[in-house]
């Protein structure tokens, strides 16, 4: 049986002594000064929100006038359901509705935007 395993405490230890000791300073002769400068400005995402609030607003019109209204059934219920076009109209409207604070939410907050 072989025991020698690739990560023995020992060599955690001195790795972990070699990860926390401070890297140090390489000097870059002003290369981040010059690319932290040619970044562009910070934006105020103002249009982004303006966008997401108005289409999440059309999308959620559009989903409320084709949603399956008729088909909702008792959202709780003691006895069995016979049909799952309840529940899969259940699922629609909870989607939607998900996705709507989903998307205001995201709009609203003060997070920078991935990209």
């Amino acid at each position: 049986m072989n025991t020698d395993l690739p990560n023995q405490p020992e060599e955690d230890a001195a790795l972990e002594a070699l990860l926390k000791e401070p890297a140090p300073y390489i000097p870059d002769e002003g290369f981040t000064a010059r690319v932290m400068a040619t970044l562009p400005q910070k934006r105020t995402g103002l249009v982004r929100k303006i966008i997401l609030i108005g289409s999440s607003a059309v999308g959620f019109v559009l989903a409320a006038l084709w949603l399956p209204w008729q088909q909702l059934g008792p959202l709780w219920t003691t006895q069995p359901i016979q049909d799952s076009g309840s529940d899969a109209a259940w699922l629609a409207v909870f989607t939607v509705l998900a996705s709507l604070a989903w998307t205001v939410t995201n709009a609203l907050s003060d997070e920078p935007e991935m990209r």
